[in-house]
């Protein structure tokens, strides 16, 4: 426990003092704090200790199986939004928010992982740590720009010691190394100062990836959201002649409280990107918003004609970027626990990235994710049930167990009186804890279906045949 939330190696037979015994189990489980306050004796305290990081161990062997198998995550600790995923040089990169000292969030660095195949992923030393004035307080969300004849730029979020937020740059220490493990921050950040104070509500960050205009100028979108109290959310538009000098230009879009209420009053990690011909603006706000519709490269005006949101579930912070190797647009996401923090604490980790998707818009403009068809490959033996009967009775799949299983059902149309059915997945051995897929013809879930400490997930039992797939520990469901 120490370890993980101080980075430095204990000398145990140094804890000879109360003071100290305190400072390790304020670190460790608030539990343990309440415990060893009224412990005086130091062979007490130290029995105590023991026996209650025992405890502590048994508990992670015992929810150690509930590790996602096939997500990107750190090895331990806290993990949040994917930032800069990119191609370069023959790998796969993949930033992120990333507190190497806890499962919860704060001290927020740039995570650092690659891969040859957005499968599998080898993890390296982080990329960014908050070491200056500027982002002393966190290393924020941000963006990995190409820049041609320069490389990849690193924007980011850098928070000062009074909270204040400014875009800041970061560039690869070496740029010949395929793995770009350092980097270098810019030596004039912050290079974006804040907008004018009425555009300033609930922060300034997370910068887009910058894209060059017909003007011959760089552009960029930053969140923000106006600081009149009006509720209203929006992404800020900056231009560069060179890519390192930053000016304000204007509103790029805005949440139309009239239109759209529900859009929020703060964008966090809004998302630009061209596909199938047009234009998505992505911002996040509660869900995973989008809007699609046609830019003006001219102007640099974008106006929008339809709008969704990327996932019904635990899918937030999202950040795209274009794959030229399969000339495809691929979608990430920070996938959240719904479980007590104290769950968090004691299994070392929380959070995970969603499984990379290929990004389309259809013929009504409406925006569909797929998975990456390279996940096919963790495919192992299948199973197969046929007209499988469906009765009132609890019925379990013979042969099938496991905790990495890709599901897909094929739901015939429902008769018109039944009301709702349950698929169990995950199911631990008495019954305690479970995953649950609900279709009901309800609109709310319904009442006493949850299960303690399990998930939930409802969903409208279709009019037609349709087919329903799952990857179990993957957080996705989606109609296929």
């Amino acid at each position: 426990f120490f370890y993980r939330s101080t980075g430095n190696v204990p000398n145990y037979s140094s804890f000879h003092r109360f003071s100290d015994i305190l400072i390790l189990a304020d670190l460790a489980n608030p539990l343990l704090l309440v415990v060893l306050t009224i412990v005086r004796s130091r062979a007490m305290a130290r029995i105590l200790l023991v026996g209650l990081l025992l405890i502590a161990a048994a508990g992670v062997s015992a929810i150690v199986d509930q590790r996602p198998q096939y997500h990107f995550m750190p090895p331990a600790n806290w993990t949040n939004d994917p930032n800069g995923p990119m191609y370069w040089k023959g790998k796969y990169h993949l930033f992120y928010q990333y507190n190497p000292f806890g499962p919860t969030w704060g001290n927020m660095h740039w995570g650092h992982g690659v891969s040859d195949d957005l499968v599998h992923w080898e993890e390296l030393p982080w990329a960014l740590a908050p070491d200056e004035s500027y982002d002393i307080n966190g290393i924020f969300s941000g963006s990995v720009t190409i820049v041609p004849e320069i490389g990849p730029v690193i924007f980011y979020t850098g928070v000062d010691a009074n909270g204040i937020q400014r875009t800041c740059i970061a560039t690869p220490a070496n740029w010949s190394d395929p793995l770009l493990i350092d980097w270098v921050k810019y030596k004039a950040n912050p290079v974006m100062a804040a907008p004018p104070q009425l555009y300033t509500q609930g922060g300034f960050r997370d910068p887009t990836t910058a894209w060059m205009g017909a003007d011959g100028n760089w552009h960029m979108i930053t969140g923000c959201g106006l600081a009149n109290g009006t509720n209203v959310g929006m992404a800020l538009e900056f231009s560069s002649p060179n890519f390192f000098d930053w000016s304000f230009e204007k509103i790029f879009s805005l949440n139309e409280v009239s239109v759209w209420p529900t859009a929020g009053g703060f964008w966090e990690c809004p998302d630009f990107y061209p596909v199938d011909g047009v234009y998505v603006l992505k911002f996040s706000d509660g869900p995973d918003n989008w809007v699609v519709g046609n830019f003006n490269d001219q102007n640099q005006e974008f106006t929008w004609t339809s709008r969704g949101i990327y996932d019904q579930g635990q899918f937030y912070a999202s950040k795209t970027f274009y794959d030229p190797i399969g000339d495809r647009q691929i979608l990430w996401g920070w996938v959240a626990e719904e479980d007590p923090t104290i769950n968090w604490v004691v299994r070392g980790w929380a959070g995970t990235q969603s499984l990379p998707r290929v990004v389309s818009v259809d013929a009504n403009s409406q925006v569909r994710t797929a998975p990456l068809p390279e996940l096919s490959q963790l495919r192992g033996a299948s199973t197969h049930f046929h007209d499988f009967n469906v009765s009132q009775t609890y019925q379990t799949l013979p042969g099938v167990s496991g905790d990495s299983l890709e599901i897909i059902i094929q739901l015939p149309v429902i008769p018109s009186n039944i009301e709702s059915f349950i698929i169990d997945v995950r199911v631990s051995q008495f019954t305690t804890e479970m995953t649950q897929l609900v279709f009901s013809r309800e609109v709310a879930p319904m009442q006493g279906t949850d299960i303690t400490d399990g998930d939930f997930n409802v969903f409208p039992i279709p009019s037609q045949t349709a087919r329903f797939a799952s990857f179990l520990l993957v957080h996705s469901w989606m109609w296929l």
